[in-house]
């Protein structure tokens, strides 16, 4: 028996993965960093493990990454500006309204890190549209 659904952020509620390449593309070409684009759809970052992760596999783990984190943060945003309403994928509120009408939970699973998801959901008005959310800071690996 369903008792709760659970949704990923980024490329499932937020249709933004192509945001995200351009955001580290940015940055990657302002560092002038050499990085492998090794992903099979020829994008530098890996949709779905994070910002900070992708750093350390794309410079190394020895490398400083918050920097170039925060640096990709503020790019993102630079790119979405105030029309991240846009990027929530159509029929999405509707479905969470369904989901929500047949009792179960919902939850919101994402790699992204509690403060950037917390400023996305309050923008786009879904900050109280999921039961829990857990972030990448929450789980270890």
């Amino acid at each position: 028996m369903i008792q709760a659904v659970i949704f990923d952020l980024d490329g499932t509620v937020f249709d933004n993965e192509g945001i995200w390449e351009e955001a580290f593309t940015s940055v990657v070409t302002d560092h002038q960093l050499a990085v492998q684009k090794w992903m099979p759809n020829g994008w530098t970052h890996e949709p779905g493990i994070g910002v900070v992760a992708n750093w350390k596999k794309l410079v190394g783990e020895q490398t400083e990454v918050t920097s170039l984190a925060g640096e990709t943060w503020a790019k993102y945003w630079e790119i979405i500006g105030d029309a991240a309403d846009l990027l929530v994928r159509d029929g999405l509120v509707e479905l969470v309204e369904q989901v929500k009408q047949q009792g179960w939970q919902t939850a919101l699973a994402t790699s992204s890190e509690w403060h950037e998801v917390e400023k996305e959901l309050a923008q786009v008005d879904l900050y109280l549209a999921f039961d829990v959310t857990t972030t990448g800071e929450e789980v270890l690996l």
